[in-house]
């Protein structure tokens, strides 16, 4: 599924009022953009990064990335309340902040990568390291859009979750209810009850998997930070060096 698609999923199951209707919606996904908030700043101008060295590239690279994390770390919190009725209507908002956010961040990493370049075109001294981050940051943009699409699959299958067990709760309730004053459900309460548990079985072996992705997704990103991390202590250590003689 496309990052698109779940985002628009979530969206309109934000905006449904009956908790236990929205386990039936199959929405007609279209491609149709989220309104970016007024307070997602710009992103930086390829103008204002001509002249900066491979260090201070790096440096907003990574900068870049820190922002990213304090995102999904929002994004999470957010989409906690959203699994609480009281919170739901809020979702709505908080999905169009996080995709302009993260648009905003991936543009302006797009344009550190595309100053590397010419600084790699430029420069004989430069080439092999700059190339390298070039490729380097490539790979991470890729991970990222991967990352993304896992986290709002997921949120999809932890909302579908969080939808059973409240309707379990339900059920349940009733059922102690009517044995209570002598009545019964019938067949068709444990047919409904039964496809119920299969579908949530479902969905944890869906849940499984795409956690497994996401670990993976993440475990590369880490890997790919810590290298530009130690291209950029090298960097500093010679700028040192050289200082020093």
């Amino acid at each position: 599924m496309e990052l698109n698609a779940a985002m628009l999923i979530l969206q309109q199951r934000s905006s449904t009022t009956d908790r236990e209707s929205e386990c039936a919606i199959c929405a007609e996904l279209g491609d149709s953009p989220v309104a970016a908030p007024n307070d997602i700043p710009a992103p930086v101008s390829l103008q204002s990064v001509v002249g900066m060295s491979v260090e201070e590239l790096l440096r907003l690279m990574l900068q870049q990335q820190g922002r990213r994390l304090a995102e999904y770390r929002r994004f999470e919190e957010g989409f906690k309340n959203f699994l609480r009725v009281e919170e739901a209507q809020g979702y709505q908002a908080l999905v169009a902040s996080t995709t302009a956010r993260f648009s905003e961040i991936s543009a302006t990493v797009n344009i550190v990568r595309e100053q590397l370049e010419v600084l790699a075109a430029a420069s004989d001294s430069l080439n092999a390291l700059a190339s390298a981050m070039v490729k380097m940051i490539k790979k991470m943009q890729e991970l990222e859009r991967e990352k993304l699409t896992l986290t709002a699959q997921l949120q999809i299958v932890r909302h579908g979750e969080a939808v059973y067990a409240l309707q379990h709760a339900h059920t349940d309730e009733e059922e102690g209810d009517a044995q209570k004053n002598g009545h019964s459900n019938g067949q068709a309460g444990g047919r409904d009850l039964s496809y119920a548990d299969r579908s949530a079985q479902l969905r944890q072996a869906e849940s499984a998997e795409l956690r497994q992705r996401f670990s993976r997704v993440e475990e590369l990103l880490r890997e790919c930070e810590e290298e530009v991390r130690c291209e950029l202590a090298d960097l500093v250590g010679e700028d040192s060096d050289a200082e020093g003689m």
